[in-house]
């Protein structure tokens, strides 16, 4: 199998700012499209026959560094305006509390599969052939599908409905600033 195609990224770095969109609601969606784009990814990976060392680093660096920027966006961001916005017949609070603790729980899965990544880039080992691997990315990618399936659908609708134009513009200046440096 020839390296997956899904997930096509030149740099290791982050978004350039020219990328940023001016309504951060509809940046969180493409986001969210773009991680399960690397789960899609990460899951055609498992079965390289092939060595691919390039790739293997470059899913890695994505994790380490498109998965901080998501988690900084929505911990940072949108969940306390959230918080701070919603109503009452929102009852998003126990949502909000399922999603930090995924956002927890997810810090040692991202840092372990990064590892185990530029792990077999490092030694030169098919995906296939790295024991765990398939595991490690399955459990990973259950997840994140899980946890961007309940962003999309239950808070980004109430953020559409609740958040200003100035906690849009907030956010917009935020996810701007973090991803300059």
């Amino acid at each position: 199998m020839n390296a997956p195609a899904g997930f096509a990224r030149d740099d290791d770095g982050p978004r350039p700012l020219s990328a940023l969109p001016v309504d951060p609601i509809a940046w969180l969606s493409a986001e969210n499209a773009r991680h399960r784009q690397l789960c899609d990814t990460l899951v055609q990976t498992v079965s390289m026959q092939t060595v691919a060392p390039a790739l293997l680093r470059r899913l890695a660096a994505a994790l380490m560094t498109d998965e901080a920027l998501h988690v900084a966006d929505e911990a940072d961001d949108l969940f306390p305006r959230l918080r701070q916005r919603a109503e009452v017949n929102d009852d998003i609070k126990r949502v909000l509390g399922i999603l930090t603790a995924d956002h927890d729980a997810q810090k040692a899965a991202v840092r372990d599969l990064q590892l185990a990544l530029v792990g077999a880039a490092n030694a030169g080992t098919a995906p296939a052939e790295c024991p765990g691997l398939a595991a490690m990315i399955g459990q990973f990618v259950a997840h994140e599908r899980r946890h961007s399936a309940l962003v999309n659908a239950v808070l980004l609708p109430i953020a559409r409905l609740r958040l200003t134009p100035d906690d849009q513009q907030d956010m917009t200046r935020s996810m701007t600033a973090r991803r300059s440096h």
